[in-house]
């Protein structure tokens, strides 16, 4: 301190600073959690790091309140104003130079500002990766609404002229096809979006309108620049390559995001299986559990984030990037890590800490925290590895005698259970230790898992070709009857508004009155003809649940009509050509997009995607032509008449989904349930009737996991669908029951994984194994009829299933321990090549747990059934 020419008290004051940032995990926390750093928390460095209050002011200076609230700013926030605000500075230099060069001699010579703006603010995500997804699949979807388009006019060049209705009916024909061809094949919902929006809700329309008005006509299958299609294509390669460049003058890649996220959950995931060690180590209960398990239950949430910026990766690099494969094989790592660590906490959560654990835990402390200390140093080995994208040799031989200590740490780990067994009772196993079994079995494989993904780590030389993102083409042509059925209807809605635009909503005897006497003020259509507005609203709202429509119609019509107001505000007032409106005109759209895209980043779920059109919509209203010419009715009509187009189109999407389409989002959610709850029941006979061995079973659940999905999804739908004569549909009841089988469905995973292949050996062989097999059968019975009676809404089926229900304590547990200590010698079990042995022990009692715990998790939904009846 006397180098530094500062004083002590100063160094001393901060020391618990540098150890906050020493210990400080990097990164974006979650929207809800607060930045540890508070002023005050050091106050000796606050005082001296502040800047001192201004001269004159009342109380602080502006910096030193800045200060405090940047303290209390969540990082989400930081981030999220920095991408909104580089956004915001990039659309700005190109509006500046747009506004230089003149708006109208760009759009004269078909370079539009304000559509490439507009398609600029669309294509635009978060990130590097997320924005050439965009632009990719986009680009797909316009091409091929292009070429249907250039091909039918380069067979009929001159197009409808009102008499020749060969070619209307030619054109009424492939408009049909392409739209049904494209809402019933299974392609991506981004193709299909911009193919409809850009066909059937764009220039399709020019097919059958009569006499061809733009003068550079693509017929003849000629191309030029400025025709129809072949403008709106270049226009968005033109916005591609402007949005590319906001997120690569600074950098700011999907892989970089994605992977701070991996990195952190994963660090996270590694003090949270550290502080349950300790916890789980000592003498006596305490409420921080409960702070242990809600941190590991928030981990899920973020390894989502960072999956999705994983995905999103992939384009950056075409899947060729190191980084990527190592950040790729770090989460599904930490996916397996996290399902077979979640049963855990729940474990250790019902510990009494009696006299059993303590004698247990002191055989098995010290090489338990071993064996977790050793995998928590290949996790921080296999991070310093991802981060970098490269595996020295240095790391990769501190990593090998890591993995090479592991089988002798739980060989002994192994041991000591056994010799605990005998310290804990007269019985080898007892009921009261089957809970630190299963801790020991769960760290077990932890380690396992650690210890393989190490071993790829080490053998890892580099990428050796590019890295696949999936066949797009996979399932192209696979369909069902529910599949075409949503096709024929989605496809006719979306014609029937095309037409209804194509014929307008029009008083023909009035204007036929008029073009005879033109006199007076001229009729104006309600709806113009030739009009795509309706079908272009039908493509973006396209749902196959009414409640889906209404809610997206709802934050359409918001958005449309705020950004429209605002929109023609900005340009009456700023819309002349002066050269201050033109500068103003600038400024505004920096404001305009900084505000909107960070509500798009950092918004809440219902509002980002409104936020982004919002952005999109009034920055083209900006950016359009300037004009020193007042405004007219017409000029202002044209809003009203878009207003009136969307309605008139959610109108027609209601009627459709209403009488026309599939089933409601309730029946649907009902049906799924219901075939989910059925086929897991079926799955867990066969598999414990012996009918389906340890690897089919993953295979088997697929089916019922994917109506549990189904079924959710769904749920969520129908909680916004209008009910009308239906009645109430109770979320509550339909949350907990998906909860419950996903916990389920996990549990009999598990089992399996706990078994393998020697599923005959430790659990066949008992002789309880008929009996165990019968109670499970009926309470699973018990519990399928409770949940289908209760989706039926059967009062008389669940009166009758409560009244035959008997409220004995479960025996299960006890059948199983009773036969695993009347067994003298411990089965003989398969040696597995990579695999470290578990004792057999181990495997039996966590799988008496999970059956105990499958139980009771059994009982508790049936009490909430008969709950529910009342309720509803």
């Amino acid at each position: 301190y006397k180098a530094l020419g500062v004083e002590k008290a100063f160094i001393l004051q901060c020391i618990p600073l540098i150890e906050y940032v020493r210990s400080a995990d990097y990164g974006r926390m979650s929207r809800t959690e607060k930045s540890p750093v508070r002023p005050g928390k050091f106050p000796g460095v606050n005082m001296m790091l502040m800047p001192p209050a201004a001269s004159g002011s009342d109380e602080e200076g502006a910096l030193t309140k800045l200060q405090s609230h940047l303290a209390d700013a969540r990082d989400g926030f930081v981030v999220s104003h920095k991408t909104a605000l580089q956004v915001a500075c990039w659309v700005t230099i190109w509006a500046a130079v747009a506004v230089y060069y003149r708006r109208s001699t760009l759009t004269a010579k078909g370079f539009s500002a304000s559509s490439i703006l507009c398609n600029v603010l669309f294509q635009v995500g978060s990130d590097m990766g997320s924005t050439v997804k965009n632009i990719y699949w986009g680009l797909v979807g316009q091409v091929i609404a292009w070429f249907v388009y250039w091909v039918f006019m380069g067979f009929f060049p001159q197009g409808y002229d009102g008499e020749n209705t060969g070619v209307l009916y030619a054109a009424l024909a492939v408009i049909s096809l392409f739209t049904f061809g494209l809402i019933f094949l299974k392609i991506d919902e981004t193709v299909r979006f911009w193919a409809l929006i850009s066909f059937t809700g764009g220039f399709a329309m020019n097919m059958v309108k009569p006499g061809v008005e733009n003068e550079h006509s693509t017929g003849g299958f000629k191309l030029d620049y400025r025709g129809t299609a072949e403008n709106g294509i270049i226009l968005f390669v033109v916005a591609g390559v402007l949005s590319t460049l906001i997120f690569a003058i600074p950098p700011i890649l999907s892989l970089d995001r994605g992977q701070k996220r991996v990195v952190i959950v994963l660090k996270k995931l590694k003090q949270n299986i550290q502080e349950l060690n300790t916890y789980y180590a000592r003498d006596t209960a305490g409420l921080d559990i409960v702070s242990i398990k809600e941190n590991f239950t928030l981990l899920t949430k973020e390894l989502e984030e960072a999956e999705a910026y994983g995905q999103a990766s992939w384009y950056e690099s075409l899947g060729s990037s190191s980084r990527l494969l190592l950040t790729t094989k770090l989460t599904s790592l930490i996916r397996d890590l996290i399902e077979t660590a979640r049963p855990l906490f729940n474990i250790v959560a019902e510990e009494d800490f009696g006299p059993s654990h303590s004698a247990m835990m002191k055989h098995i402390k010290t090489p338990m925290t071993n064996v977790v200390d050793s995998t928590i140093r290949m996790v921080e080995m296999l991070i310093d590895a991802c981060e970098d994208g490269r595996v020295s040799k240095k790391e990769k031989a501190n990593l090998k005698a890591e993995v090479e200590k592991m089988p002798g740490l739980v060989e002994a780990l192994q041991q000591k259970v056994k010799a605990a067994q005998g310290g804990v009772g007269n019985k080898k196993i007892q009921e009261e230790v089957l809970g630190e079994h299963y801790v020991v079995l769960t760290i077990c494989y932890l380690a396992q898992m650690v210890h393989d993904q190490s071993i790829f780590f080490i053998d890892y030389e580099g990428r050796g070709g590019l890295m696949a993102c999936g066949n797009p083409l996979v399932g192209l042509f696979t369909y069902d009857k529910g599949d075409l059925r949503w096709a024929a209807t989605a496809t006719l809605c979306l014609l029937v508004n095309f037409f209804i635009g194509y014929r307008g909503w029009c008083d023909d005897a009035a204007i036929e009155a008029y073009e005879a006497n033109p006199t007076g003020e001229a009729p104006v259509c309600f709806i113009n003809k030739y009009t795509a507005g309706l079908a272009n609203i039908n493509v973006i709202l396209m749902s196959r649940y009414s409640g889906g429509t209404l809610k997206a119609a709802l934050e359409r019509v918001a958005a449309v009509v705020f950004a429209s107001v605002v929109g023609q505000v900005g340009f009456v007032a700023l819309g002349w050509c002066s050269d201050v409106t033109r500068m103003l005109t600038v400024v505004v759209v920096f404001f305009v997009t900084w505000g909107f895209m960070y509500f798009t980043y950092d918004g809440s779920e219902s509002s980002k995607g409104i936020a982004q059109r919002l952005a999109a919509i009034t920055v083209s209203s900006l950016m359009a032509d300037c004009s020193d010419e007042s405004g007219t009715a017409v000029t202002y009509s044209s809003s009203y008449h878009s207003l009136s187009e969307i309605i008139l189109g959610v109108l027609v999407m209601t009627l459709f989904d209403t009488l026309f389409g599939d089933k409601p989002a309730a029946s649907q959610a009902a049906e799924a349930l219901q075939d989910a709850v059925e086929g897991y029941r079926k799955v867990f006979i066969r598999y414990f009737n012996g009918e389906i061995v340890d690897t089919q079973l993953s295979d088997a659940l697929v089916g019922p996991q994917a109506d549990l999905a189904e079924a959710k999804s769904a749920a969520g739908f129908a909680v916004m669908e209008p009910r009308f004569w239906r009645p109430t549909f109770n979320n509550t009841l339909y949350e907990t029951v998906i909860a419950a089988y996903e916990t389920f469905f996990a549990e009999l995973n598990k089992i399996n994984r706990v078994l393998e292949d020697d599923k005959g050996l430790l659990l066949d062989a008992l002789p309880c194994y008929h009996r165990l097999k019968a109670q499970m059968f009926g309470i699973l019975d018990q519990t399928t009829g409770f949940v289908v009676a209760t989706i039926r809404r059967d009062g008389e089926e669940l009166h009758r299933l409560a009244t035959e229900k008997s409220m004995i304590e479960p025996t299960v547990i006890d059948m199983l321990v009773n036969d695993m200590n009347g067994q003298r010698e411990e089965p003989k079990l398969k040696n597995r090549d990579g695999e470290m042995p578990v004792v057999a022990d181990s495997r039996r009692s966590a799988v008496a747990t999970m059956i105990q715990s499958l139980e009771k998790g059994m009982g508790t939904l049936q009490r909430a059934c008969v709950k529910a009846k009342y309720a509803a």
